[in-house]
């Protein structure tokens, strides 16, 4: 068996906890005057890493046929997703008093178990990090493909042709094509992450991630001064070119700084049984995170509300640190409750005809 490698592992909790950053920033409200939105938008950099991470997960797979990987993946992100869309298709039934009319109903129904991002609900934030699913499953059903490229000649310069069918996704204003192949891009690039890991360890890697980092500087700096807005968030959905430039901008920054961050990482994490407990969540659960966080960020708004802090700056830094701790140690809580959802088993019996399959 291969041993897990514990540097992806805390890659990707330190994903999800920029993720948690990310929505405190924007689900909150804080810092949304002047030239603080443009500043807060260059943390947006959450969903490129993570889908990075994905790749580089996925990477570690074994060869098997292109059903039973998609399944397999399907499985593994629908069952918990549809456990949470029950919870909050209860929430939705107590909120308007169980009155639904049956057509209604169906239709209420319908709209959570496809997972495409049209969900009926009466708290809107409980959607707002749901268009990660269907994106999500896109990729999945292009990994296969993704990973027999990855092994032929092309190799990562196959990187190329996702940015050339990428842009023309962009020019045909084609905005689904937009999210997977941008997404989609950072996830074949994740599939390298051990060449890169060691290229970086071996001191390779740096003036090539030095020059894509500061060509991408120099374009974006070209960019604002022809008056194109620098608000990443205005140009996240669906990521634009410019959203393009600065993830590559922000993600070879973070190749050049990787062992310093996953030494940080690990001190932090590994600091007391608690803190590998809490970590170990983000690190190991991912998923479910990412699904209850609104639940989290619920009660970590409703709790900060109550904080009397003076009207300064100051204090709205310390009211967005306040809720930042709160919001992620109930992110932990809610997924040592359930994440169990993610190992549900699979039906044995759609594989028990291929002896690959059987142990």
């Amino acid at each position: 068996m291969v041993s897990r490698d514990k540097m992806l592992d805390r890659l990707r909790g330190f994903s999800m906890i920029q993720v948690i950053i990310v929505h405190v920033l924007y689900w909150t409200g804080f810092f949304a005057y002047g030239n603080a939105a443009v500043v807060k938008s260059f943390f947006l950099f959450e969903m490129p890493l993570l889908f990075f991470v994905t790749g580089a997960s996925n990477a570690y797979s074994k060869a098997t046929g292109y059903g039973n990987f998609v399944f397999k993946r399907f499985w593994k992100i629908l069952i918990p997703y549809w456990i949470y869309a029950v919870i909050c298709i209860i929430i939705y039934l107590f909120s308007c008093g169980g009155a639904v009319p049956a057509n209604n109903f169906a239709h209420l129904l319908i709209s959570w178990f496809l997972p495409f991002n049209r969900q009926i609900t009466s708290f809107s934030y409980m959607t707002w990090a749901l268009w990660y699913i269907p994106v999500y499953l896109g990729i999945v059903l292009l990994m296969p493909f993704m990973l027999r490229l990855k092994e032929t000649k092309l190799n990562w310069k196959a990187v190329f042709l996702f940015i050339a069918l990428y842009i023309a996704a962009c020019v045909f204003k084609f905005k689904q094509g937009q999210y997977i192949l941008f997404f989609g891009m950072w996830t074949y690039i994740g599939m390298f992450y051990s060449n890169i890991k060691a290229s970086i360890q071996e001191k390779k890697a740096q003036k090539y991630l030095l020059a894509v980092f500061a060509f991408s500087l120099v374009m974006l700096i070209l960019a604002g001064k022809r008056g194109i807005s620098l608000d990443m968030q205005n140009n996240k959905f669906p990521p634009n070119i410019i959203f393009m430039i600065y993830s590559f901008m922000i993600m070879s920054a973070i190749g050049l700084l990787l062992f310093p961050l996953d030494r940080i990482f690990r001190k932090i994490s590994e600091s007391s049984g608690i803190s590998r407990k809490i970590f170990g969540q983000y690190e190991m659960h991912s998923l479910t995170v990412f699904l209850y966080q609104p639940f989290a960020f619920l009660t970590a708004i409703i709790i900060t509300s109550y904080i009397p802090l003076p009207a300064v700056s100051a204090a709205e830094f310390l009211k967005a640190g306040i809720c930042f701790v709160i919001a992620f140690l109930l992110c932990a809580g809610f997924s040592a409750i359930f994440s169990r959802f993610e190992s549900v088993p699979l039906p044995e019996k759609l594989f028990s005809h291929s002896p690959k399959n059987k142990k």
